[in-house]
């Protein structure tokens, strides 16, 4: 019982310890605190400079609100899935704005970075290695989303006008690599409905010769304002279609199979094509092919705005991102951050002088208390780092 009493070691005990080693655990503290102050002004100090950059409304699918959104006669039905688009899959989102920092990461915008900005010679890199100046350049820059669905550009570098240039430089190479997709995608868009137009020229000019060919067999030169009236109706129902499977087509090749927004608009597809089977047999070869000929002017008339929208968008060259707050030179260097360096440095020396100041004295206290317990435990220490007695 006595000895665990004499043992224990309480928590009047270590104050009586730091009491006695208060004057050797200050001098510690001090000395390692000097030292960490002076590393501190001899690292070298870093400068961060950032901008901020806001999405497009409708990253992605601008191309396709040009062509749909911006033509009168598209119909409300587009406009209405339009709309539907930029509601739910078009809006700048979490999934748009990490495309972007994909972008920056990529090893073609950073090497035009790096050559820019001559980084090689900044970063002293060794062997002129392209690849490890990229390393480098990505150890110091940093992009953030942050919660305002804005994208933030951080760049460091030694020189505080470098910083803030490099900075302004990621947000212009990025526009002008957004802007190359979008354009690229505007292309796509335009060779489509280019396709569809020439299709639709090939079908009109058959449908006016085969009307004309049986106008001058039978002797017919023009149809009832009521049959005028039926086929016109008629020729607006293709028309919707037309329009409809149009537009299904350039949202798949934007969304998803399964978006919502797709299979609505395969479900409005489907019901015009149930009206137009229902629509019944005119009975007359006349009437077919007035109703061909009607379809066909029709569908030039929706398909070339659309066309000429489209090309608008292919040769469209306005900026794509919106630049909220652009960098600035830094006045106060980011790193090294002194305080916390020798805050750190004093923490850690007063714990490590502390606790060398209780083991020293739990040590005296066991060789007068119990020198047997010490002697085994000297032996032990020395054998563990082989010393001779």
């Amino acid at each position: 019982m006595a000895q665990s009493s004499s043992s224990s070691y309480s928590f009047s005990d270590f104050i009586a310890t730091v009491s006695r080693w208060k004057r050797q655990i200050a001098l510690s503290v001090l000395a390692v605190t000097v030292v960490a102050v002076g590393v501190s002004f001899l690292l070298p100090r870093w400068y961060t400079s950032s901008v901020s950059l806001l999405p497009p409304k409708n990253p992605g699918l601008s191309g396709l609100g040009g062509l749909l959104g911006g033509v009168g006669g598209a119909g409300p039905s587009i406009v209405r899935q339009l709309g539907s688009l930029r509601a739910l899959g078009a809006a700048p989102g979490t999934a748009d704005l990490y495309s972007y920092i994909a972008i920056l990461k990529s090893r073609t915008l950073l090497e035009r970075v790096v050559e820019e900005f001559d980084l090689i010679t900044v970063y002293g890199i060794k062997k002129n290695s392209i690849l490890d100046a990229v390393e480098e350049l990505l150890s110091n820059v940093n992009f953030v989303v942050n919660e305002e669905g804005t994208l933030i550009i951080e760049v460091a570098d030694r020189d505080p006008q470098r910083a803030a240039a490099m900075a302004n430089y990621f947000a212009k190479v990025l526009d002008e690599h957004n802007r190359e997709l979008s354009v690229r995608e505007a292309r796509g868009h335009r060779q489509f409905i280019e396709a569809r137009v020439e299709q639709n020229l090939a079908d009109l000019k058959r449908a006016e010769e085969n009307l004309k060919e049986f106008q001058q067999k039978h002797g017919m030169v023009a149809v009832s304002e009521q049959a005028q009236g039926s086929m016109s109706a008629l020729a607006d129902l293709y028309a919707a279609r037309e329009k409809k499977a149009l537009e299904v087509n350039l949202m798949k090749r934007i969304l998803g199979e399964n978006n919502p927004l797709l299979i609505s608009a395969l479900l409005e597809l489907k019901e015009l094509d149930a009206k137009l089977q229902n629509v019944p047999d005119q009975g007359v070869a006349y009437l077919r092919l007035y109703r061909e000929f009607i379809v066909q002017q029709r569908l030039f008339e929706t398909l070339l705005p659309l066309l000429e929208q489209a090309k608008v968008e292919e040769n469209r060259s306005t900026p794509t991102l919106m630049v909220l707050d652009s960098a600035v030179v830094p006045e106060l260097p980011s790193k090294p951050r002194k305080r916390i360096i020798v805050l750190v440095f004093f923490l850690l020396s007063l714990i490590v002088s502390t606790s060398v100041a209780v083991f020293v004295s739990r040590l005296e206290r066991m060789r007068a208390t119990h020198p047997a317990e010490y002697d085994k435990l000297l032996r032990g220490w020395r054998e563990l780092f082989r010393w001779k007695k």
